[in-house]
């Protein structure tokens, strides 16, 4: 009895050898690049399943990780995360971008009439919750704009009239200049 103890002992402690002596693959991290709008968030995964990963950014004011490979975007720029185990270590490259509100925003009201020397409020109503627009005036001698902040979401300017004609005045999309709205401004 005493031999067949001992070779259930040793098959056993052979057994956990075996196994702790299991090659260990190279580390890696998938996806290797990600691109994140600043506030979202997406996991990354190590190849080695088998063992703790730490986790770390490069940049923790552009991308953060926890140690699960929850990746958060933070503010625009590139950072590299890395799954570290051991000596051995792998990187994923992140970009963050800001947020962009595609589309054209509209403007309130949409025609105005003055007299010179009259100002107007108007308004660039945005096509999402948040979408800064850049003024611009057709014909500065007939009109100017000056932009005033932001009320809400929408982003508020004053034209003020300057002599008789038609000026065009302009708001484009801050995130997209190729989008825009325009209404025509008479003074008389």
């Amino acid at each position: 009895m005493r031999c067949f103890s001992c070779l259930c002992v040793t098959v056993f402690v052979a057994s956990a050898c075996d196994d702790a002596s299991a090659p260990r693959l190279p580390l890696s991290v998938a996806p290797s690049t990600l691109q994140l709008i600043a506030g979202d968030t997406a996991r990354l995964a190590a190849s080695d399943s088998r063992s703790t990963v730490r986790w770390r950014s490069s940049a923790p004011s552009i991308a953060t990780v926890d140690q699960r490979g929850l990746v958060t975007g933070v503010t625009p720029g590139t950072a590299s995360v890395w799954a570290v185990r051991g000596a051995d270590s792998a990187s994923a490259s992140i970009r963050v971008i800001p947020f962009k509100c595609a589309g054209a925003p509209s403007i309130s009201p949409n025609n105005v009439i003055l007299a010179a020397g009259d100002t107007a409020r108007v308004e660039s109503l945005p096509v999402c919750s948040v979408s800064l627009s850049i003024w611009a005036s057709g014909d500065t001698a007939v009109a100017v704009v000056e932009a005033r902040g932001t009320r809400g979401s929408s982003s508020v300017a004053v034209i003020t009239a300057r002599r008789s004609g038609t000026a065009v005045v302009t708001a484009r999309n801050a995130d997209d200049p190729t989008e825009s709205a325009s209404i025509a401004v008479t003074v008389r």
